[in-house]
């Protein structure tokens, strides 16, 4: 086991300095959240199975603290960024998104087709004069599948989203898999 820790700490070291070097506040936060994400799930999981309690309840549990967890985020981000000193629009992505939420409600079911939003001078214009700057994408997976594959396409990443954390409870729940550890931080900044 001193070897799994040791991987895990260089693989934590690594993606330290590889956010680090990459300059943005999304990705350190984005890493932060996983590496929490993981540092809560883990232990919490093997707690709960030497008390011997039910896996549904447990992933109903988990599921509702991460809801709680997304509309926390959604709803303290600006606060939270300006206390630190940082852009509380987190570089214009909570404007894009703000606009964008409008557009969806054009075509809600069925989308723009993906990427085709992207070339409509028409409906891109007004982020430009929103930002100052042009966009090419969403800056968001949820937002960006939304707006190209409607509710469709949500509902499909949704569906992968939920698989893959199933996949990663299961081997956290049984604890037979070296990378249990690495597997939920990855799922966490997947999904996050």
């Amino acid at each position: 086991t001193v070897g799994r820790w040791a991987l895990g700490g260089v693989l934590v070291v690594a993606d330290l300095i590889v956010v680090y070097q990459a300059g943005s506040d999304t990705a350190v936060l984005g890493l932060a959240a996983a590496l929490v994400v993981a540092a809560i799930v883990v232990p919490a999981v093997r707690w709960w199975r030497r008390r011997e309690g039910s896996a549904a309840v447990l992933a109903a549990g988990a599921a509702g603290v991460a809801v709680l967890a997304w509309v926390g985020f959604f709803t303290f981000v600006g606060p939270i960024t300006r206390s630190l000193g940082k852009d509380p629009t987190l570089s214009d992505r909570r404007i894009i998104w703000s606009y964008l939420r409008g557009e969806i409600d054009d075509r809600p079911l069925r989308g723009f087709g993906f990427g085709s939003f992207w070339d409509d001078p028409e409906r891109v214009s007004p982020i430009y004069d929103l930002t100052k700057s042009i966009s090419g994408s969403a800056h968001g997976t949820l937002m960006e599948v939304w707006l190209g594959l409607g509710l469709v396409g949500v509902s499909l990443l949704v569906v992968l989203w939920v698989q893959a954390a199933a996949r990663v409870g299961a081997v956290v729940w049984t604890g037979s898999h070296v990378g249990t550890s690495l597997g939920v931080v990855a799922v966490a900044v997947f999904v996050l």
